[in-house]
């Protein structure tokens, strides 16, 4: 009959606790066999079975590891062809168990195949994917031995299991006389089982003959080998989501952060580390806000108005991150930045204020590049102190950011105090800096907001060259 297929939804995995092992013929150390298919030396040409406390016999004989197979070279050959092909198409993990279960059909006399998977955390085997003879489509259930499970699994072995009259499904084997085995085969990568592939085969009196011991075992590897593919196509689709995930990680951190910094960050996340959690760290917020520019772009055609500011900014850009500092956003003609996370930095108090003098340095330049009018000019605030940073908003859109009370002294530093052309910085910024840095006291002052007034600071100068970063 030809295959059908049931979708995992409409089988249930039900394991037994039966003596299914008791009826075991051969079985394959698949540690072997995969250490053979890659090339390797197997440890001894006959593989030996371990099978403690089971009801199974200490030793079998086992399948041999040069055993010539019975199927013809010319399936096998296609088998696999057809098998690499799978392998290399961009497909699915589902849709890959389905195209499996279609060679083992075509290639094995299988009445019933099915894929299980074992979950990471709990152990425990579900169906992904199963499929049976056009007359058994509508079975409700699908029963596993759970002992013959748990040592394939445990033991990472390929077994075949000769079916008696008491294993027999009625809706799988009818006629008095016949008969059938059961192949079981780990999904086994670098000695990890990631799960098992599961066939019901079905034969007559009339297909036994003196080759069946040889034939049985050919079909045995094969599906063992299957098995070692598809544990392959698993591991390869695992590393392509990592690799995806991590391309878009970075992509999405190259907006707030140099190269370097999102490479640490990277680093960190594949050692376990949080990226984008929302913690708190101890930084220096900084606020900078071009003077004049509303009324200088009224002249301008917005085209050229864009052009200016992304000229302006991406210049901007390349001294924060010169620094080690975290783009938070651009606001129309201001920017804003924070140091000291996500990578904690010692020193991101001395970061932030030489990147804010160095800002002013580089706008001139930059302003007599870009502008025949009058030169850009700029307010800086920076200021110190506890905040959380990390990705915050909605579900349907997250920001990583940074929020507190720091960031509020910090912008009003720059729109409340600082004049064009300046670097006003908070007392807490003032005290995490080197004696050498040159900072002017001004008044104190009510900043909006605040109960208490604050003494802000001019810087006039950073003493000596920054240290290289």
């Amino acid at each position: 009959m030809p295959p059908s297929d049931s979708a995992s939804s409409d089988l249930r995995l039900n394991l037994v606790d039966d003596d299914a092992l008791a009826n075991l013929e051969h079985a394959l150390d698949v540690s072997e066999l995969e250490a053979s298919v890659l090339g390797h030396t197997p440890k001894a040409n006959r593989l030996e079975l371990r099978l403690r406390g089971t009801s199974a016999v200490d030793s079998l004989e086992p399948c041999e590891a040069s055993d010539s197979p019975t199927l013809s070279i010319t399936s096998l050959l296609r088998l696999f062809e057809q098998m690499a092909l799978v392998l290399l198409g961009d497909v699915a993990l589902d849709t890959l168990f389905v195209r499996v279960l279609d060679l083992v059909f075509e290639h094995l006399p299988a009445t019933r195949g099915s894929v299980c998977l074992r979950d990471d955390s709990t152990q425990q085997l579900t169906l992904r994917a199963s499929r049976v003879e056009e007359g058994n489509a509508s079975r409700p259930s699908l029963e596993l031995s759970r002992p013959t499970a748990e040592t394939i699994m445990g033991q990472n072995l390929a077994v075949f299991i000769r079916r008696t009259a008491k294993l027999d499904s009625p809706e799988a084997f009818s006629a008095a006389g016949s008969g059938g085995f059961t192949l079981y085969a780990p999904l086994s990568h670098q000695g990890t089982v990631l799960g098992l592939l599961f066939v019901d085969c079905h034969i007559t009196p009339g297909e036994r003959g003196k080759d069946s011991g040889e034939r049985d075992e050919t079909h045995l590897r094969v599906l063992a080998i299957l098995g070692l593919l598809v544990a392959v196509a698993m591991e390869q689709a695992r590393l392509h989501r990592i690799a995806t995930e991590e391309q878009q990680m970075r992509q999405r951190l190259s907006r707030y952060s140099s190269p370097n910094v999102v490479e640490r960050l990277i680093t960190r996340a594949s050692d376990g580390g949080s990226l984008m959690e929302a913690e708190e760290h101890d930084v220096s917020v900084l606020f900078a806000d071009l003077c004049g520019f509303t009324s200088m772009s009224e002249s301008m055609a917005p085209a050229e108005v864009a052009t200016l500011l992304n000229e302006v900014f991406s210049t901007l850009t390349q001294v924060i991150f010169r620094y080690g500092g975290t783009i938070d956003k651009f606001n129309g003609d201001a920017v804003m930045a924070f140091f000291g996370a996500p990578l904690p930095q010692d020193d991101h108090a001395e970061r932030a204020v030489r990147a804010a003098v160095e800002m002013h340095e580089v706008l001139q330049t930059c302003s007599q590049r870009l502008s025949d009018g009058p030169p850009l000019r700029m307010r800086i605030g920076v200021n110190s102190g506890k905040a959380v940073v990390g990705d915050i908003g909605s579900i349907d859109r997250m920001d990583y950011t940074v929020i507190g009370d720091v960031v509020n002294v910090a912008q009003r530093l720059e729109s409340f105090v600082a004049e064009p052309g300046q670097v006003v910085i908070g007392a807490r910024t003032r005290a995490k800096l080197p004696e050498q840095f040159d900072c002017h006291p001004l008044a104190e002052r009510y900043l909006k907001g605040k109960e208490k007034s604050s003494r802000p600071f001019l810087v006039r100068s950073c003493g000596q060259p920054a240290p290289d970063r």
